[in-house]
């Protein structure tokens, strides 16, 4: 098997100018685990997303075809944690976007205080959906109002 440097392996931050992206969404059940990589990069709460360079990416292809990633540590707010290897093959994606789940060990102590936040965790991103809906409305409703008529568009009595 070969050796893979793990520094190449770190997740990229991409420019909007940046070429092709390949992604990876991390989830973990219940919801809401703080995600960090092996070497203690924060990522965030669950479910967050990495971006990679897809051109390095490629770089990091196994034998069966699999992308090797940095792995991934998962902590719940109970202090459940959950973990994958150093490294994380990323497979089967046609269009670059992979999902990885992280998932708790049921037994382990803590297990309500972990389903009440996962529950809260939803209820706030439910409102900021519904904040940001609002706010785009608004946005959309005032470029209206300053919005220029086409001037070479006949106009309706």
């Amino acid at each position: 098997m070969k050796k893979y440097k793990l520094f190449f392996l770190a997740p990229l931050a991409l420019s909007a100018c940046a070429t092709e992206q390949a992604s990876l969404t991390l989830y973990s059940n219940p919801g809401g685990a703080y995600i960090t990589d092996q070497r203690g990069q924060h990522i965030g709460f669950a479910p967050a997303v990495v971006y990679f360079n897809s051109a390095n990416l490629k770089k990091f292809r196994n034998e069966a075809g699999c992308y090797l990633v940095v792995g991934f540590k998962a902590e719940w707010v109970s202090g459940a944690k959950q973990q994958t290897g150093e490294t994380l093959p990323m497979c089967g994606s046609e269009d670059g976007e992979f999902t990885f789940h992280m998932n708790r060990d049921m037994n382990a102590p803590g297990l309500e205080k972990d389903l009440e936040f996962a529950l809260k965790m939803q209820t706030l991103q439910a409102q900021q959906q519904q904040s940001k809906a609002a706010k785009d409305a608004a946005a959309f409703q005032l470029m209206n109002l300053y919005r220029v008529p086409d001037a070479g568009k006949p106009t309706s009595k």
